[in-house]
């Protein structure tokens, strides 16, 4: 499809949730965690632009209701998260539909799971870099996460 045929436009609404992500009022942490979960949708994924500009704006409000890092928060700020997305009005003023509150679940499920199986990957590349089985297994398993800042600090 050409690009000046495309009616979502989605190449424009990409770079502008990208500049709203810089200008929101959440940590550089977040902001560096949100950007590089939205390449791994990308890279490992595939997933297609509109799906991971939802993504983007997701995770920057559920950042902002957050008020912290993201790899920081407790399950009892998560649950506050969750509370307060289902009870506080959008932007209209109006309750989220059924359908965006299962969106904001959707989304946290995924960025945390993607969160901790980085952590993970990092835990064992540093307490078993020595043992060859394991560390083949984990360089199998994670080789496109060393594609990402995150991981070069203690890429094994």
């Amino acid at each position: 499809m050409c690009p000046e045929w495309e009616i979502h436009n989605y190449q424009r609404r990409y770079k502008k949730a990208l500049e709203a992500l810089e200008k929101a009022k959440i940590s550089e942490r977040n902001k560096q965690l949100i950007k590089e979960f939205d390449q791994a949708c990308l890279v490992v994924e595939k997933l297609k632009l509109a799906s991971r500009i939802k993504i983007i704006e997701r995770l920057k409000q559920i950042a902002e209701i957050l008020g912290k890092d993201f790899d920081q928060a407790s399950e009892e700020d998560l649950k506050r998260v969750i509370y307060q997305l289902e009870n506080r009005p959008n932007s209209k003023g109006r309750e989220y539909s059924i359908w965006s509150k299962q969106t904001f679940r959707t989304v946290l499920k995924k960025f945390y799971k993607y969160l901790i199986y980085v952590v993970m990957i990092l835990f064992l590349a540093k307490i078993y870099p020595s043992i060859p089985q394991l560390s083949h297994l984990i360089k199998k398993q994670a080789d496109y996460f060393f594609y990402f800042p995150i991981f070069q600090q203690v890429a094994p």
